[in-house]
């Protein structure tokens, strides 16, 4: 059960020991941290969401900015769900969805703008056990709420590069993209092949191609 005093005693004591200054109550169950003045603007808990907004903000202070956004985020969003654990307030089923939906959305901004994913570190990986980032190659990812799915999160793909420049990358390996015109099984296939041999790997559409070379626009 939630218990809004509890959460309140909670947030003043994290508030006092790290030296946060609240500038603004929000209105709505979303919050502001500037860490390098430790002011905050967190909404008063009178839900557990509300008082998990307060957990992650503070958060970013204590923590202060990383190299990545996503991995700030999921640190801080994690914070938070550890606190509502911690006080064994229900609604953790309900931030974790959120958690998923806002961390991934975050990593989907930065692979559209050509995140490394080497640099998404294991332990995000392992959250996201479910999702195959190498899917996510050579296409552009949008992420958006959805409460009604268990995962909260609806997952968009779309293809982000040109036939000519897959070409020019595959060229560079020495190997030769074509469109299959033969009437037979492979007929309206992609086909890889080296250049010195007849057949090649066989593919249904570019974004399996690119995904199987690993290339990145």
């Amino acid at each position: 059960m939630y218990d809004q005093k509890i959460a309140e005693k909670h947030i003043k004591k994290l508030l006092k020991h790290y030296k946060i200054h609240v500038y603004q109550w929000s209105k709505s169950s979303c919050g502001k941290a500037y860490y390098k003045q430790k002011r905050i603007k967190i909404p008063h808990p009178t839900n557990v969401d509300r008082f998990a907004v307060c957990m992650h903000e503070i958060k970013h202070v204590i923590d202060g900015c990383g190299k990545f956004s996503f991995e700030d985020e999921f640190k801080a969003d994690k914070f938070a769900l550890e606190q509502i654990r911690e006080l064994g307030f229900e609604g953790e089923k309900e931030w974790l969805s959120r958690m998923r939906w806002h961390v991934l959305s975050r990593i989907a901004m930065a692979h559209n703008r050509r995140l490394d994913h080497k640099n998404i570190s294991d332990e995000i990986k392992e959250f996201f056990k479910d999702i195959d980032f190498s899917y996510w190659v050579g296409k552009k990812i949008f992420v958006s709420r959805d409460k009604e799915n268990p995962n909260g999160y609806k997952l968009y793909a779309s293809v982000n590069f040109t036939r000519k420049e897959i070409e020019v990358f595959l060229e560079k390996q020495n190997l030769v993209l074509e469109k299959s015109e033969i009437d037979d099984s492979t007929y309206g296939k992609w086909i890889v092949r080296e250049l010195e041999k007849t057949f090649g790997i066989e593919f249904d559409n570019l974004s399996e191609v690119a995904e199987h070379f690993k290339f990145r626009p």
